[in-house]
C-alpha cells in the first residue's frame, strides 16, 4: 500500500497509547512472578521487572519485524514510501514501550540510566518521525531488527539473576546465539542502515538525513562498546561463580546483564551484623538499541 492511501487510516496513535498502558500492566503483573533472589530490596524487584518487561517488548518486535519483511518484500525495496498498516503496528508498538519504558526509569532509577534516557529519547524521535508521517516505515523496520538480538541479552541478564553458571550448557548456546545474532542484527544492519543513508540523501530533507546519521553514530559508537563488553565477559577471561542477586547499589543501565562476583570467587552469605562481606564488582554491559536501535538494548 502506498502511504498516500492511508494518511486517512492513521491509527498509529492509538496504537502507540494502547502499547503504553499494555506494558504499564504488564510489568504490574510481573509483580507477582519475581524470583525470590532478586527480591530483596525494592529497586532489586524493579530491576527484574524491567528486565522482564523489556524481554517481552524485544520478543514480539523481533519476531514482527522480521515477519512484517517476509510478508512484504516490497518495504526492502521501498523504505521511505511503502506503507503497510502491519509495520505501522510494530512501530507504533515499540514508541509507546520506549515512552513507558523512560517513564519507568526516569521514575525509578533516574541518575544511573542517563545514557539509556538518552537512547530513549533518539528512539522515540526516529521512530516518532515514522508515527506521524506514515513514512520510513521501511527504514524503521530495519532499526526493530536489532530487538532480535535483544532477546538473547535479556535471556542472558536473567539466566544470570538466576545464578545461572557460564559454563551451564544453556548459558552456552544462549551466549553463542547472542554473539551471533549480534553481528547480523545489530552491526550488519545497522552498517546497512548508515550506507542506505549516504547513498539516499538527495531523497532526504536536511533533519532527516541529520536525526538520522547522528542518531546511528551514537548508537553504533554504543553496540561496539557493548560487543567489547560481552566478548570480554563471556568469551576472554575465565568465567567466575554468578551470585543471584542484585546489589541495590550497583549501577546499571535498562537493558544491562549483571555479573557480579566475589573476590573470593565463592558465593556470599547474607550477615545481619556489621562484620565485613565479601565485596563485588559488576560487569556492566551496556544496552542498546533496546531497542530498536536506529536504536535508531
Amino acid at each position: 500500500m502506498d502511504v498516500n492511501q492511508a494518511k486517512d487510516s492513521n491509527n498509529a496513535y492509538l496504537w502507540v497509547f494502547y502499547s503504553f498502558v499494555s506494558f504499564c500492566c504488564t510489568n504490574y503483573c510481573l509483580g507477582f512472578f519475581v524470583p525470590s533472589n532478586a527480591s530483596n530490596t525494592p529497586h532489586q524487584v524493579w530491576r527484574w521487572k524491567n528486565i522482564a518487561s523489556s524481554l517481552v517488548h524485544s520478543s514480539i518486535t523481533g519476531i514482527w519485524s522480521v515477519i512484517c519483511f517476509l510478508q512484504i518484500p516490497e518495504m526492502q525495496n521501498d523504505l521511505i514510501n511503502e506503507f503497510a498498516v502491519s509495520a505501522q503496528g510494530v512501530i507504533s508498538l515499540s514508541v509507546g514501550y520506549f515512552i513507558y519504558d523512560f517513564v519507568d526509569m526516569a521514575i525509578h532509577d533516574r541518575r544511573r540510566s542517563t545514557e539509556l534516557l538518552f537512547h530513549h529519547v533518539l528512539v522515540i524521535t526516529c521512530f516518532g518521525l515514522s508515527v506521524c508521517t506514515s513514512y520510513y516505515q521501511g527504514y524503521s523496520l530495519v532499526a526493530l531488527l536489532v530487538e532480535v538480538n535483544s532477546i538473547f541479552l535479556h535471556l542472558r541478564q536473567l539466566m544470570l539473576l538466576y545464578g545461572v553458571s557460564k559454563g551451564a550448557p544453556i548459558y552456552k548456546a544462549n551466549s553463542v546465539l547472542n554473539l551471533g545474532t549480534f553481528v547480523v542484527f545489530r552491526v550488519f544492519a545497522m552498517g546497512g542502515m548508515l550506507q542506505w543513508l549516504l547513498s539516499h540523501r538527495s531523497e532526504l530533507t536536511v533533519t532527516v538525513f541529520g536525526l538520522g546519521v547522528f542518531s546511528l553514530i551514537v548508537i553504533m559508537g554504543m553496540n561496539f562498546q557493548l560487543l567489547y563488553r560481552v566478548l570480554k565477559s563471556d568469551y576472554l577471561k575465565k568465567s567466575k561463580p554468578t551470585v543471584s542477586k542484585l546489589a541495590s547499589s550497583t549501577e546499571v543501565s535498562a537493558d544491562v546483564p549483571i555479573v557480579q562476583k566475589s573476590d573470593s570467587g565463592a558465593h556470599p552469605s547474607v550477615q545481619n551484623s556489621k562484620t565485613s562481606v565479601p565485596s563485588y564488582e559488576a560487569e556492566l554491559l551496556l544496552p542498546i538499541p533496546n531497542g530498536a536501535d536506529m536504536k535508531l538494548d
